[in-house]
């Protein structure tokens, strides 16, 4: 347990971690990390790419088996990054870490094709590229790492104060939410496991006003701490009877709205008419 605390103290503030040792009992994964991180510690010669599979495919089956699609997202978003940080951070400690490196991210990449896990997402926080042409011109690794508090992701509103409370307060008064303090929470820095109560006949009005409070033009808000958002904000969001929205559900209606606009008119009226008024302070 020693060594698992000291790499998530270098790279997650306190709530963060306790975030992570909460996941970890939930999902009965302490033991397993535990082990395997004793076993690159301790170890004269260990093996890398095993123990970088075993932990590979511990967390990701262990996802596999929960459920409910809101408490998944959250896990997944709590792990992003996790990963990457464990293994590398292990394995740059030895004098051969070039050709461990090479040799680990080759087991991880055929292990993600076998089980079906999305390579591209799990090692999104750190250039691996760049690592492998380091590597080729025998030079040292120069590891991307975002800034600690960008660690778990977290949306960040970056348009004007009152337009959030204008948009809350609307949203409210129109019935697409119970509260307005936990809308607002989608745009802090919170950790805590909160749930939006967002209302199970207006799912694409959500779709909508994301689409285009991300609007390259007058952007709302951004992403902190990985690229794509529509799987965070599925994490929080259920229906009044507290029912996740099917997985993928806004990614999808998204990308149906931007090919078929003319089929959500009256959407696009009604959630227009919301983002009009705010701009308008």
């Amino acid at each position: 347990m020693e060594h698992l605390k000291n790499i998530l103290d270098k790279h997650y503030f306190q709530d963060q971690q306790r975030a992570l040792f909460i996941a970890f009992d939930e999902l009965e994964l302490t033991n397993i990390l535990t082990n395997s991180i004793r076993e690159f510690k301790e170890s004269e010669n260990p093996c890398y790419s095993t123990i970088s599979v075993i932990i590979l495919t511990s967390i990701n089956e262990q996802l596999r088996k929960v459920q409910d699609n809101s408490k998944k997202g959250l896990y997944e978003i709590l792990f992003s990054g996790l990963f990457n940080r464990i293994i590398l951070d292990l394995i740059k400690e030895r004098e051969d870490f070039q050709s461990k490196i090479k040799e680990t991210m080759n087991s991880i990449e055929t292990c993600c094709r076998i089980y079906g896990y999305d390579f591209q997402m799990l090692t999104s926080q750190l250039d691996f590229q760049k690592i492998l042409k380091d590597i080729e011109y025998g030079q040292s690794p120069k590891f991307i790492e975002r800034e600690k508090n960008n660690q778990v992701m977290h949306l960040e509103w970056i348009a004007k104060p009152a337009w959030l409370q204008t948009l809350t307060h609307d949203l409210h008064k129109n019935k697409y939410i119970k509260s307005r303090q936990d809308f607002e929470k989608l745009f802090h820095h919170d950790p805590s496991d909160f749930q939006i109560l967002w209302n199970g006949d207006k799912k694409p009005h959500l779709a909508y006003l994301f689409l285009k409070m991300n609007d390259s033009s007058e952007r709302m808000f951004k992403a902190v701490g990985g690229r794509g958002y529509w799987k965070f904000i599925e994490s929080r969001v259920v229906d009044y009877s507290s029912q996740p929205f099917t997985e993928n559900y806004l990614n999808k209606t998204a990308s149906n709205i931007r090919k078929n606009i003319g089929e959500f008119s009256q959407i696009a009226k009604e959630m227009d008419r919301i983002l009009n008024s705010i701009k308008g302070l």
